[in-house]
């Protein structure tokens, strides 16, 4: 007999959720059955379109829209807060709010503030917010069932890393050290939260889709 497909019944939280891989993730939580979602961006035009987009695939679906820069502690520990006020917990979190390496150019014609710009966000972003999920979900019981058979655990945790966090190229020295980071921290994790019930994994990708370009208002801040 096949197994019976597992729906997504606990509360998501996705990062970078305007557009790009955090839109399309959002898409995919809902058809997988998850109603109670905690998006979050910079762009609150952005946000309130894809609400809009989610409630159209699912009437049921309840959306908490936060917008928060991810390399700010303090947005990040709001962002949980207003989630769980929300929705009273959060069992699924996808790390995803991204910048692109601007400009594309060798390390010997970087500047200090581009390569600290794209650390703020894809590394130290993804470990503020990873950390606050952590913190929210070891205080949860383990009542999320992954698949069939399987032992109830807390939450499962999803960082965005890319590509080049495991191949070389010329002029991307920022964004590849940020990425190759990402998949450290995951890793590290993947080790210290099991025993847990958390679940920390990395997904990298390539793609067409464009992240934040101009990454003022995002570290503008910091």
């Amino acid at each position: 007999m096949a197994p019976t497909p597992h729906r997504m019944t606990g509360v998501a939280l996705i990062t970078g959720a305007a557009s790009g891989i955090g839109r399309a993730t959002a898409h995919t939580f809902v058809s997988e059955g998850c109603t109670r979602l905690i998006i979050c961006d910079v762009n609150a035009s952005g946000l309130k379109v894809v609400a809009e987009e989610l409630k159209n695939l699912d009437a049921d679906v309840q959306t908490c829209l936060v917008i928060a820069n991810v390399a700010v502690e303090e947005d990040v520990n709001r962002m949980i807060e207003e989630g769980v006020k929300a929705f009273g917990a959060i069992h699924y979190a996808v790390n995803n709010a991204g910048v692109s390496s601007k400009p594309r150019v060798r390390t010997d014609q970087l500047e200090v503030k581009s390569f600290d710009d794209v650390m703020a966000v894809n590394l130290r972003g993804v470990w503020l917010c990873e950390r606050a999920e952590l913190r929210q979900m070891l205080k949860q019981e383990k009542t999320l069932t992954m698949r069939t058979g399987a032992p109830a655990q807390r939450g499962a945790i999803v960082n965005i890393s890319s590509i080049f966090g495991k191949i070389s190229h010329s002029n991307v020295g920022g964004y590849a050290a940020a990425k190759t980071g990402v998949l450290g921290i995951s890793r590290t994790d993947a080790v210290a939260y099991g025993k847990d019930g958390i679940r920390v994994n990395s997904a990298s990708f390539i793609t067409g889709e464009e992240l934040v370009v101009d990454g003022g208002s995002i570290i503008a801040s910091h």
